[in-house]
């Protein structure tokens, strides 16, 4: 259970792994977190229309500590992204 978006006065059932999620939907489960889809050109969009999926939340501190020992530190903005995008499809 999770309080709705908003007021957040009303508990809710939180959004399962997979599950369709969004800026106005309840949130996902504990360890999920919603990201659009990485086609996408808007992204954003798609989270306001609640066209987003919840997936495994993604450490970002640790992709870059494996980036920057692959890279030695070099390109590493890019090729986090890079990271990030392979991981959610």
């Amino acid at each position: 259970m999770v309080r709705e978006p908003g007021c957040g006065c009303c508990p809710v059932c939180a959004r399962m792994e997979g599950e369709l999620c969004g800026v106005y939907t309840p949130r996902c489960c504990s360890g999920l977190m919603c990201y659009p889809s990485t086609e996408v050109e808007l992204p954003l969009q798609q989270l306001i229309h609640g066209l987003g999926r919840c997936a495994q939340k993604v450490d970002l501190e640790v992709m870059v500590t494996q980036d920057q020992e692959a890279t030695n530190g070099k390109c590493f903005e890019v090729q986090s992204k890079n990271v990030l995008i392979g991981m959610l499809s």
